[in-house]
């Protein structure tokens, strides 16, 4: 049996031309071997337009919160504009507070090297 759980392949400089070329070699020697891949999770992202992963943005500046945690915080930004109940105000500011703890430790990991 063969099992093949992701694969992610990183170039700088490659346009996205050549990448689709490379995912086309990479399909028909994964089917020579009886391995479909899912057409549905293949990526190709550019630099310039910026990639996430594991979560993190990574563009030319360095690395920031991805879209799901900046998505979770704006929510959490905005009930707190909302009447709440003490208790709930005070989870919120708290897990507010926690992913801008994150966010700080992710945009200054390089800088603290």
């Amino acid at each position: 049996m063969i099992f093949v759980d992701d694969v992610g392949i990183t170039a700088s400089k490659v346009p996205d031309q050549k990448m689709e070329e490379l995912y086309t070699e990479i399909d028909e020697l994964f089917k020579s071997a009886s391995l479909p891949l899912n057409e549905k999770k293949k990526k190709i992202i550019s630099h310039e337009k910026g990639m996430e992963i594991l979560g993190s943005r990574l563009d030319r500046r360095g690395l920031s919160i991805g879209a799901k945690t900046r998505g979770k915080r704006d929510v959490i930004k905005n009930s707190l504009k909302q009447p709440l109940s003490p208790e709930e105000k005070r989870l919120q500011k708290l897990r507010y507070r926690s992913i801008m703890i994150y966010k700080y430790r992710v945009e200054n990991i390089i800088k603290s090297k």
